[in-house]
């Protein structure tokens, strides 16, 4: 791909933020922005260029991979199929007039000197194509609720954020946070407590600590922008349905304050994921040694 074409996809990412932060029809504001988050949520580990990308290209997308990598999954890209254009990075060594490589000095070893570029690839949504059947490529919308919040407490914890359960005197408020510690009223429903507590621990990671200049300068209403569009992708990732719409059609941003927010809103959900994930692989893995010690135990009575 030419630096032209490359630069046309940055244009076009550029173009598709401003379009969202010049709406003003607070109701359309609200069903593009829960958009952008559920884009973030299904690809928090794409950087927020890519994650624009990918909406504005293809706004239907769910899984996206490479012609190859699809091919090692045992599916194929169908014939026609349209990609979606993002940016991977390249490291290009650089080279010095005569060809030779260029090198610097660096303490008492010698370290090539290299330069990051961007390059324009292409990657194939699920439903452009066909094969074998993923495992666990889904998430099930979450009903009952009773399975989820020791996984997110967990999570949560292991951010070194102490949550405790009590009563709450103020009948409007299910949970608020203090830098470093979350209170969750403790006659919530499970499902309910899972929610206050991602939203708790957003604000914990964009308004407290080394971001709390910043969080006193945005205000009240912001933070809370900030906080539930964070939590509503989380949920979106753990396959539970919030009520964000309802913050984020009362707190409306403006443009301004929409494109300042969101790369800190992503970078708090892809934390916020990956914590999740690695409570989600130890509690597996508990359960496989327990399982094999329960088969031990059962062999040994036989």
């Amino acid at each position: 791909m030419t630096s032209e074409k490359t630069q046309a996809v940055l244009d076009d990412i550029e173009a598709s933020i401003a379009r969202l932060a010049d709406e003003t029809d607070t109701y359309r504001q609200s069903e593009q922005w829960k958009s952008i988050l559920r884009t973030m949520s299904q690809f928090h580990t794409y950087s927020l260029q890519n994650q624009m990308a990918i909406l504005w290209q293809r706004p239907s997308a769910s899984r996206v991979a490479g012609f190859q990598t699809w091919k090692s999954l045992g599916r194929h890209v169908n014939k026609g199929a349209g990609g979606i254009a993002i940016l991977a990075p390249v490291t290009v060594k650089l080279k010095d007039k005569k060809g030779a490589t260029t090198t610097t000095e660096c303490s008492e070893s010698k370290e090539e000197k290299s330069s990051l570029f961007f390059r324009t690839v292409y990657v194939f949504d699920y439903a452009d194509t066909e094969g074998a059947a993923l495992d666990g490529f889904s998430l099930a919308a979450i009903v009952e609720d009773y399975g989820t919040f020791p996984l997110v407490l967990a999570a949560v914890e292991s951010l070194v954020i102490k949550v405790v359960l009590a009563r709450i005197s103020n009948p409007l408020q299910s949970g608020f946070s203090e830098g470093g510690r979350i209170t969750i009223k403790e006659t919530l429903a499970a499902g309910e407590m899972v929610s206050v507590l991602i939203h708790e621990a957003a604000h914990e990671l964009l308004h407290w600590g080394d971001q709390r200049q910043i969080a006193d300068a945005l205000g009240l209403k912001l933070r809370e922008v900030e906080a539930e569009s964070t939590a509503y992708a989380v949920l979106q990732y753990l396959g539970i349905e919030s009520t964000a719409n309802q913050y984020l059609a009362h707190y409306g941003a403006s443009g301004k304050i929409i494109k300042a927010s969101l790369g800190r809103i992503r970078n708090a959900v892809s934390k916020l994921i990956a914590a999740i994930e690695v409570q989600r692989g130890a509690q597996r893995a508990n359960i496989r040694a327990n399982q094999v010690a329960e088969d031990e135990v059962l062999a040994l009575a036989a």
